[in-house]
């Protein structure tokens, strides 16, 4: 019996992990959509990055094509079905990045107002009552959670600082780390 060896959540045997090796050094792509899939396949299988870490890379090759999002970078799902094409054997993940039912959106925004009105509303930073915005201190992308106790008031102006930030901090963790 082979031992998973699990990746980002992708739950992989050795021998899957040699083939998806091995067909890298082998593949040689024909065009664009082959290469940049080639490189999909390298960062998640080699450099064991996610399929959203991948999607918020800033590489020209990971561009879009379709005619609806042309010229921007791809989905988290555009990338899983990227990897299902050359490996549709793996467990499938398109359930983790799949954006929440209407209802389910519209309920956690009737929630967060009567939470809210029970709180005093102005920036945590500047103190202003003015454009306020709900910021979750520790982003969903990276764990957090729509949870009271992880989210905070902040104006605008704030809020667009302290996010900045953060996408900093991230970015030079990641392309340093």
């Amino acid at each position: 019996m082979s031992e998973n060896i699990k990746s980002h959540g992708w739950r992989i045997t050795n021998e899957q992990r040699i083939k998806v090796l091995s067909f890298l050094s082998s593949f040689d792509p024909k065009s664009e959509i082959e290469q940049r899939d080639k490189k999909i396949l390298q960062y998640i299988f080699v450099d064991n990055f996610s399929a959203s870490a991948v999607s918020r890379l800033n590489d020209p090759d990971l561009i879009s094509t379709s005619n609806r999002s042309k010229g921007k970078n791809l989905s988290a799902i555009s990338i899983l079905r990227s990897v299902y094409k050359y490996f549709p054997e793996f467990e499938r993940r398109e359930a983790l990045y799949k954006p929440k039912s209407r209802d389910a959106r519209i309920e956690l925004r009737m929630k967060r107002k009567k939470e809210v009105s029970k709180h005093i509303k102005q920036c945590a930073f500047c103190g202003t009552d003015k454009e306020l915005e709900e910021h979750h201190m520790i982003p969903l992308s990276m764990g957090g959670t729509n949870d009271e106790l992880n989210l905070v008031f902040l104006c605008k102006d704030c809020h667009k600082a302290v996010t900045s930030y953060q996408w900093k901090i991230w970015k030079e963790g990641v392309c340093n780390g």
